[in-house]
């Protein structure tokens, strides 16, 4: 009887069949490591393209948002300063209007129809060319009150020449020109409607420099408040 292991798993034959496995085995595993390498790579390159590369999904800042490089507006911007009315000016009220004024110490008041002005004087005491004034005219817009104000106020001077009214219902401005005594002098007027009346305001001075009349006003209006 033979005793005899022919074709076992630890002959010949069983030890390649077990070297073909592990080959096969470290094969797969290299290329399953090169594919896990490969993944890596390719991220690594994703992360860094995504940091250096500008995003194509960029929007516009949202709406009130400042563009960069510019102050943002606000609709409570306050608006430029009125002009400094001049500290040695005196106080008068006009009852009349309900309103006080406020105008050089020495010009001198009159009444003319239905607006009361102040003048400046003349080195004789006369009246001068500088000059301020007030009225309440109907309330009407504010551009057709200043125009009829001005062709009524002002008829019959010398050489006038009437602007044409700017603003709008509430308020407008207009300025003039025409001779008085020989001499070319320059008004400067503003309307501001209320409810009840439309306020006229007028400053008038030589006819150069052109931004006296203006300024004039300006600080004549800035002196105005109302009283009880």
């Amino acid at each position: 009887m033979h005793h005899g292991r022919t074709g076992s798993a630890g002959g010949p034959g069983g030890r390649k069949l077990a070297g073909a496995a592990r080959k096969a085995l470290v094969g797969l595993g290299l290329a399953v490591l090169a594919l896990g390498l490969g993944l890596l790579a390719a991220y690594a390159v994703s992360l860094v393209r995504g940091s250096s590369e500008p995003s194509s999904t960029l929007t516009h800042p949202p709406a009130g948002a400042p563009t960069p490089g510019t102050a943002a507006s606000s609709p409570t911007s306050p608006a430029p300063g009125a002009a400094a009315v001049p500290p040695n000016w005196t106080r008068t009220t006009v009852s009349k209007l309900g309103i006080a004024v406020r105008h050089p110490p020495t010009w001198s008041r009159y009444t003319e129809g239905r607006v009361t002005v102040w003048e400046a004087k003349t080195q004789t005491g006369g009246r001068g060319i500088d000059e301020v004034g007030v009225a309440h005219v109907s309330a009407a817009p504010a551009t057709s009150s200043l125009d009829e104000f001005a062709r009524s106020f002002f008829a019959g001077v010398a050489a006038l020449k009437i602007g044409t009214a700017t603003g709008d219902e509430r308020q407008a401005d207009l300025a003039l020109t025409y001779t008085r005594t020989g001499a070319p002098v320059r008004v400067a007027l503003h309307a501001e409607r209320s409810p009840r009346h439309v306020s006229v305001m007028l400053a008038r001075t030589s006819a150069t420099p052109a931004d006296a009349a203006p300024k004039l006003l300006e600080q004549f209006r800035t002196g105005i408040t109302s009283i009880p």
